[in-house]
């Protein structure tokens, strides 16, 4: 298993990288109307300060970016507003450091700060106005029984996409089976929530080392009357739009020829670092470049026999929602936190020499391990059981 930090993360990062980040995070505190007071930054890795003209402009609206060009930060806003966007990520957090989740977006544009803090405020977007994503996270399994919702509910029992096993460098591994899926028994609408629940669920098995999934599309069995182009457009766009850096690898296995008309549509939905993920496998050894035997299912030639059957939802399960004044104590303790981590950010930001830089670091840091302690003890007050706490593939640290 391999746990070493990826470049680009906190922990491995360049000095211009580091640089990039405290911009971003200039912007989004100014957001906030939290702004930081001097014009200089350094970076950990050098002793010297590194001023960066116009670097944090002390308006709320306006933040210069790096290359001294002014950034209008209500230009990507359009109908946000600053503190709806913020707490919007700060939701969508989960138990990650809140670093490596800006980093993500920086990484995924390149290091280009405006056009990463725009696709950050494209994604808050889409999980507060296109989706109910807190809804499908916090409640959709439950309320999908309770509301007798059987197209999402079948998703579930059909077992065409799960989790399951760990690749070789302890990747979390989506095994998506087409051959169960019939378009015509569930609405595309349907098919969104499901993709959103899955991949939200996912993320509650990444760490800091861990931070990417791989998926693998078994075409095995495969045939045209399984084909839906929307739900795997919408995937795509998922990974490359709003879950930035989270596709480590995707294997397609045993496509057949029929397939290759349809990847020749496919593949020109793909911007070019998800297609550099993509690889068709023909054999278990192909996969065993990727994934050992012990983490493969047995109708791929692995040694896991393990056999889908979902795991309804058992009684008393989410009896900790009830508690609504432990709750209420912990999302608040939460709130604590989150001003600790932006006071640290804020200092960070403002130092001038490398002790400074380091100190603020390091606060930084303790307080990041402590939201994703606080995270775990919040969850079960806020969150339904699903499937996958049932089996304990989710589970607290």
């Amino acid at each position: 298993m391999v746990n070493t930090i990826s470049a680009g993360r906190i922990g491995n990062l360049t000095s211009e990288q580091e640089l990039r980040l405290k911009d971003m995070w200039a912007h989004l505190l100014a957001a906030s109307n939290t702004l930081p007071q001097s014009g200089t930054s350094t970076p950990a890795t050098n002793g010297e300060t590194s001023k960066i003209k116009g670097f944090f402009s002390r308006s709320k609206e306006e933040v210069k970016a790096p290359n001294g060009s002014n950034f209008d930060i209500n230009s990507v806003l359009g109908d946000l507003e600053h503190d709806e966007m913020m707490s919007a990520f700060w939701n969508m957090l989960r138990g990650d450091n809140p670093d490596n989740l800006i980093l993500r977006f920086l990484r995924a544009r390149k290091w280009d700060v405006p056009k990463a803090i725009e696709m950050i405020c494209n994604t808050m977007r889409w999980r507060l106005k296109e989706f109910d994503v807190e809804g499908i996270f916090h409640y959709q399994e439950a309320k999908a029984f309770e509301d007798d919702n059987s197209e999402f509910l079948l998703q579930l029992e059909s077992g065409k996409c799960r989790i399951r096993g760990r690749d070789k460098q302890n990747r979390p591994i989506f095994i998506i089976k087409p051959c169960f899926h019939n378009p015509k028994l569930q609405s595309e609408r349907a098919l969104e929530e499901f993709t959103i629940y899955v991949i939200e669920s996912a993320r509650l098995t990444l760490k800091d080392h861990v931070d990417t999934a791989t998926i693998i599309f078994d075409l095995s069995k495969f045939s045209l009357s399984n084909m839906d182009y929307p739900p795997v457009k919408f995937m795509i766009n998922c990974f490359e739009a709003h879950y930035p850096e989270c596709l480590g690898a995707l294997l397609i296995y045993k496509a057949p020829f029929i397939f290759q008309g349809i990847w020749n549509v496919i593949k020109n939905w793909l911007d070019p670092v998800v297609a550099a993920k993509i690889n068709f496998v023909r054999n278990k050894e192909d996969l065993n470049k990727y994934i050992d035997d012990n983490n493969l299912e047995s109708d791929m030639g692995g040694n896991d026999d393990y056999e889908y059957k979902y795991v309804k939802p058992v009684d008393g399960e989410n009896n900790k929602m009830k508690d609504t004044e432990t709750r209420d104590k912990l999302l608040q303790d939460r709130k604590v936190l989150i001003e600790q981590f932006k006071s640290a950010t804020l200092d960070w930001v403002k130092s001038t020499n490398k002790a400074e830089n380091d100190k603020a670091a390091n606060v930084k840091a303790a307080t990041a391990v402590d939201l994703r302690k606080n995270f775990w003890l919040v969850d079960p007050y806020v969150r339904s059981r699903t499937l996958y706490d049932r089996i304990g593939l989710i589970k607290a640290d």
